[in-house]
């Protein structure tokens, strides 16, 4: 009986095909074992209702599967107002014929606050189904033939491929299923994103009814087999794939082997089995094992074999870092570094024939083949021998007068990104031993100053090349227009193809001093305050002096009203085109600034925290005097009280459009207020008269001399005294 799975399918969506057969037809053709008996309840063959569904359960079967509408307590059958219930299943009478059900229905196994028919089935004292594999909301599914393509309709099938898979506990094939089905699709969980269903299905998926350590389909205790696989020198192996078949060939599952080689597989069926390791794809053992106990432990010797290269050079002298990589069709497949005899071993190499690369400093030195197999092995000792390309340079170093340099330092670049350093000796020499032939570039650097960059060409058949570099000095100095030095400016060297050669900075003297150059051509620019403000070319053939003048001025800054009257205390922001040059506080109506590059500046003047002046200009030799107007205006209030009357000793108090207060003043006997140099802008006016507020107003100033009037509240207020039979009372008190 156990050997039979019954697949229930319906036509839930209509005409677009019947979702539950196609379902149903995909699990049989690609994973059913041929020795099962396979019964299938259709909907559209007639044979898919309440009786039948009853009658295969109570028959006994390993697997029930279905797929079609359901609620928390019926599977919904062919035909109108036709369920499967919470009773029938209660009722079914199959005894210890238990089968794991699992489903594509909607609710079924809704537990959290109903009874749903999941429970009736798993708690059925005489029968029903020894676990439920079911969604516990709607359960959500493609229509017509993308049925199997995701969502429920593959979890569905997921979990009968776990049972066909030798998954023999429950948890163990429900987590199958969930994890292959996670593998395979992105999940999302807001639900206005595309996956967002995807997440939605495992969640769903995610409470299996049963125990789920049960053993399915098993009797008497479990066994287990513990695989250790080691290569030909008995050492374990990590990472091999074993799989384990049955004697009619089902695999029963593979597992990974750990650090120390060990792969187990835990309850399984006593009897016969084959055991097969995997190395990347490559079968590399087979072992045919009975298991009769309840622990068989296998020694799996796998054909892996360690292959050792020895790389030397043109003289047979071994070759130190060589990085060794072994390609198996095409793809990089292990790799190796030579050491100090220049050996390196690559383990564990399953039979196969490789392709084998070296380079040395990032350069291709050998390319072969090579045939990993126990015959290969035992017949020769695998050993490389490289072709002589490797070279010696010996570089030397001179002055002007031809004397040797010591000290310098020589950077090699070539077709590495890290360079080989040598430093000259007292004779000014410098070898390079053992150099791929390749095309360098030759940084110098002496002193702490990087000189010049030199090009060398190393060919095949240069076994010791010899070449003399030979260096000048030079010295730059940087005044300004006055003749007067300048420091911190930077000066850079660049060689006659446009690459920079060195950089310094001028001294407190306005000195820079390079060591050495070769001779050639070269350009030079002087970069201060981040503007270039010299540059030229120069031919070297001897010692050099250069003298920059720089355009560099310094610039006197007035501040005036409209009207000419200076103003002091501003704030001044000038920037030209590399950004703000400085900010400046002026407590007088002008300042000084030394040393400005030639070239247009623009200027921003801020009044009380106000912009009241913004211009540009152009700095030259002959424009460094520049007047700033502001726009500073004088502003007259008069207070009136309600008869029109001035209004004496009042605080005017003036207020920017954040709530700040600008400026203050209080009227004189005419009830005027005046304030000076007022920036042009909208102003709330607030007067107050005896602590109390008497007016509020936005008024905005625009003219250079502007007079305004506010009316305020303020009144003249007669009480008049009487006695009781109407007569004025003359010198009582009033407040």
């Amino acid at each position: 009986w156990f050997r039979t799975i019954t697949l229930a399918g319906t036509d839930p969506f209509g005409p677009e095909g019947a979702e539950g057969e196609i379902i149903k037809d995909y699990v049989d053709q690609n994973f059913v074992w041929p020795d099962f008996n396979v019964v299938k309840l259709y909907e559209t063959q007639g044979t898919l209702c309440k009786e039948t569904v009853k009658e295969k359960i109570d028959a006994g079967c390993g697997i029930f599967n279905h797929v079609g509408h359901g609620d928390i307590t019926v599977w919904k059958l062919p035909g109108r107002w036709r369920y499967y219930t919470v009773s029938d299943a209660r009722s079914q009478t199959n005894g210890y014929k238990l089968p794991v059900i699992t489903t594509l229905s909607c609710l079924t196994a809704r537990f959290s606050d109903a009874d749903c028919l999941a429970e009736a089935f798993v708690l059925n004292p005489n029968g029903g189904a020894i676990a439920y594999l079911g969604s516990t909301r709607v359960a959500w599914g493609y229509v017509g033939e993308y049925a199997t393509v995701g969502l429920g309709g593959e979890m569905d099938w997921r979990l009968c491929k776990a049972f066909f898979d030798g998954k023999r506990e429950l948890g163990r094939l429900w987590a199958q299923a969930i994890t292959e089905y996670v593998e395979n699709h992105d999940l999302h969980t807001r639900y206005d994103e595309q996956f967002y269903l995807d997440w939605k299905t495992v969640a769903e998926y995610g409470a299996p009814l049963g125990d789920p350590t049960l053993l399915i389909g098993g009797r008497g205790a479990p066994a287990s087999i513990a695989v250790h696989a080691v290569d030909k020198s008995g050492d374990p192996v990590e990472g091999l794939t074993i799989k384990l078949y049955t004697e009619q060939g089902y695999t029963l599952g593979a597992e990974k082997t750990n650090s120390t080689g060990w792969a187990v597989f835990p309850s399984i069926v006593k009897g016969n089995y084959t055991i097969y390791a995997y190395k990347d794809g490559i079968q590399v053992a087979r072992h045919v094992v009975s298991v009769a106990e309840e622990r068989k432990t296998v020694e799996l010797v796998c054909g892996l074999y360690d292959y050792t290269f020895e790389v030397v050079d043109g003289d047979g002298e071994p070759v130190v870092n060589a990085n060794i990589t072994v390609y198996l069709n095409g793809q990089g497949y292990a790799s190796a570094v030579t050491d100090l005899k220049g050996k390196a071993v690559v383990e564990d190499l399953p039979p196969a024939t490789y392709q084998v690369s070296v380079k040395y400093h990032k350069v291709d030195v050998y390319n072969g083949t090579i045939t990993v197999s126990e015959q290969e092995i035992a017949a020769e000792s695998p050993k490389l021998t490289l072709p002589a390309k490797i070279y010696d340079l010996k570089l030397r170093c001179v002055d002007a007068g031809g004397y040797g340099v010591g000290g310098v330092f020589l950077y090699l670049t070539g077709p590495t990104d890290y360079p080989w350093m040598r430093v000259t000796d007292g004779s000014g020499w410098a070898e390079f031993v053992n150099l791929p032939s390749a095309n360098y570039t030759c940084s110098i650097v002496y002193e702490g100053v990087e000189l010049e960059t030199d090009f060398i060409q190393l060919l095949e058949g240069d076994e010791l090349k010899i070449e003399e570099l030979e260096l000048y000095p030079i010295v730059f100095q940087v005044l300004d227009g006055g003749w007067e030095p300048i420091p911190s400016a930077k000066i850079s060297v660049y060689h006659q193809n446009g690459t920079l050669v060195c950089e310094k900075t001028t001294n407190s003297t306005g000195w820079a001093i390079f060591p050495g150059l070769f001779t050639g051509n070269y350009s030079y620019t002087a970069v201060w305050k981040g503007v270039r403000v010299g540059g030229g070319n120069l031919t070297l053939e001897r010692s050099e002096s250069v003298r920059l003048i720089a355009t560099v001025y310094d610039l006197t800054l007035t501040f005036k009203e409209l009207d000419g009257e200076p103003v002091s205390n501003v704030y001044l922001e000038l920037s030209n085109s590399t950004g703000v040059v400085l900010r400046r506080w002026v407590e007088d109506s002008s300042t000084s600034i030394e040393n400005l590059i030639e070239g247009v500046y623009s200027y921003r003047i801020y009044y009380l925290g106000e912009e009241v002046s913004s211009s540009s200009f152009n700095l030259t030799e002959q424009a460094q005097l520049v007047e700033a107007l502001c726009s500073l205006y004088d502003w007259e209030l008069t207070l009136l009280d309600e008869n029109g009357e001035p209004l004496p000793d009042a605080r005017v108090e003036l207020y920017l459009w954040n709530g700040t207060l600008y400026a203050n003043c209080t009227t004189n006997s005419d009830g005027t207020a005046r304030f000076d140099n007022l920036p042009p802008q909208e102003y709330e006016v607030r007067a107050t008269w005896q602590g109390v507020e008497v007016a509020s107003a936005r008024l905005r100033l625009e003219a250079e001399e502007q007079t305004s009037q506010l009316g305020c509240s303020v009144y003249d207020l007669s009480v008049r005294v009487v006695d009781q039979e109407g007569a004025p009372i003359v010198g009582a008190n009033v407040t």
